[in-house]
């Protein structure tokens, strides 16, 4: 979770300057994020039971959300990068809406 935080600071920061290349990396670099080690994806399905699907929806739809964006940022179609990275923005946020209070492995 943590790098996909900081390809999205770096895509936010190269949009800012049309660095269209640097856009595309960190979009792909989101896209193909590292998968869940097994141990985490157990864990991840004991604390979120019957909710792990919605999870893996979330999951996908920021995976072809950043597909899209790196798409366009490599076609320098501004319109569309600015829409999938709403899309991808919205999955992120509601995937942490909805699951991060249960899954935060942080004391409080």
């Amino acid at each position: 979770m943590q790098g996909m935080s900081t390809d999205m600071a770096g895509l936010l920061s190269a949009l800012w300057f049309e660095d269209f290349p640097e856009v595309a990396e960190r979009a792909d670099a989101i896209a193909d994020h590292a998968p869940l080690s097994p141990d985490e994806r157990d864990r991840l399905q004991v604390e979120l039971g019957p909710e792990m699907e919605g999870f893996q929806e979330l999951d996908e739809a920021v995976h072809l959300a950043a597909v899209r964006v790196r798409e366009a940022a490599e076609a320098e179609r501004m319109d569309e990068l600015l829409d999938g990275l709403s899309e991808m923005q919205r999955g992120c946020v509601s995937c942490h809406t909805r699951f991060r209070e249960v899954l935060s492995t942080r004391t409080p």
